[in-house]
């Protein structure tokens, strides 16, 4: 599903005939968009990515309709496709504390937190993860532990393992190894002090880093109450640049609002206020669509990427005239390989750093059996996951012409 549609009418058959237009002249945009992507670039990384297209291709309105992507209709036709979603939720919401299970699972029989001794298994325990394999089954590690007062408290705490990891991390560890993928961004990686060649360290100079700012509220949902809206967005004026509702959790009783997700220059403007007035303005904007509902925020919380140390921005921006700094870059510096999204041309999106990642372990095998003096060159990821690994990408091309989805 490539995007969400809605719209509602008191007439089914001029609902219809209103959405038909701007429905088709959507997906017209998008096919003619991706006809042009694939005659500017060569997308190899981009798995299928013709067969997404010819899927594209063959949306309609009807068939949308049919298949849940669109709701069209009337207020009740709409009702009747949302509420037996909403009330799947509220059932397995609804679930008793305790839920009587076989006797024959290790989780029967014994006395859970909340007092009960029958054989059932509390929900305020840690649910077991089961491998796949199920003649093994992982088991939640709980010790019992001491409250301040000093009297023994029932209290399950997470597997020691996990504490000891997390306890592990908060101080340096050095380890040896004979390459390394470096997937720091390169805003904060220029800021440390490595042994990278000079022309490396150059190159990690050139690249810019766009910024975002997202503005949450928590509050009763007013726009659903009030205006059958179920999730997308309404665009406003000002560095606040839209309201985004949420489409998930349809009918609980509260939910959270994006006031605001700026990017680039209005990003820019409004990170360097203060909090306070990052607030007021978001919850003016939704004040203004919806009127005398702006006093039932609450809990605020705003993030802005160019302030979070280690990112220092959303994504990498290449410019042009810059291609040989992102060739440069998709080469090792000795043992070093570097991959994330501002290394593939998905910039911006969690599969361009993957599949850069992909690509920097495949170059890394690659070199190990050269150097060993194997007959077969092809990437080890390449034979495992077949169509997955393997160099997917060509070094030196030039860096993605748009690196975030929103510019």
């Amino acid at each position: 599903m490539v995007a969400f549609h809605m719209f509602c009418h008191e007439d089914a058959r001029l609902a219809r005939e209103i959405a038909r237009p701007p429905f088709e002249e959507y997906f017209r945009a998008l096919n003619e968009a991706g006809r042009r992507l694939v005659a500017r670039h060569d997308l190899k990384d981009y798995r299928d990515y013709d067969t997404s297209m010819r899927r594209l291709r063959s949306f309609t309105l009807d068939g949308q309709i049919e298949s849940g992507g669109a709701w069209v209709g009337t207020p009740d036709e709409i009702k009747a496709i949302i509420r037996p979603r909403g009330r799947r939720r509220s059932a397995s919401s609804s679930t008793p504390p305790c839920r009587s299970i076989s006797a024959r699972s290790s989780y029967a029989r014994r006395r859970n937190p909340c007092g009960c001794s029958q054989p059932t298994s509390c929900r305020r325990l840690p649910k077991p993860r089961r491998r796949r394999d199920r003649r093994h089954r992982w088991r939640t590690r709980a010790s019992r532990v001491l409250t301040p007062s000093g009297r023994g408290a029932g209290k399950f705490t997470q597997p020691r393992w996990t504490l000891r990891l997390r306890a592990a991390l908060l101080r340096p560890v050095a380890a040896g190894a004979a390459y390394c993928i470096v997937t720091i961004p390169l805003t904060v990686l220029r800021g440390i002090d490595c042994d990278f060649s000079g022309p490396h360290r150059a190159a990690m100079t050139e690249v810019d880093y766009g910024n975002a700012v997202k503005i949450a509220w928590q509050s009763p949902r007013f726009w659903e109450t009030d205006a059958h809206i179920y999730g997308g967005i309404s665009w406003t004026a000002g560095p606040t640049s839209l309201v985004w509702y949420p489409s998930d959790r349809l009918f609980s009783p509260k939910g959270i609002l994006l006031g605001a997700y700026a990017v680039r220059a209005d990003a820019d403007v409004l990170a360097e206020r203060p909090l306070q007035e990052q607030f007021e303005l978001t919850r003016a904007a939704i004040e203004g669509l919806h009127p005398g509902r702006g006093r039932e925020l609450e809990k605020p919380m705003a993030v802005a990427w160019s302030k979070v140390p280690h990112s220092l921005g959303i994504a990498a921006r290449w410019r042009p005239g810059r291609e040989n700094a992102y060739a440069l870059l998709n080469q090792p510096d000795g043992p070093f390989h570097f991959a994330g999204e501002h290394l593939s041309q998905l910039g911006a999106w969690q599969e361009g750093a993957v599949l850069s990642a992909w690509r920097a372990a495949n170059m890394i095998d690659r070199r190990r059996r050269e150097r060993r003096g194997e007959g077969s060159t092809d990437g080890l990821l390449r034979r495992t996951r077949p169509g997955i690994g393997g160099p997917r990408r060509c070094p030196g091309r030039s860096p993605p012409a748009r690196s975030c989805p929103r510019d």
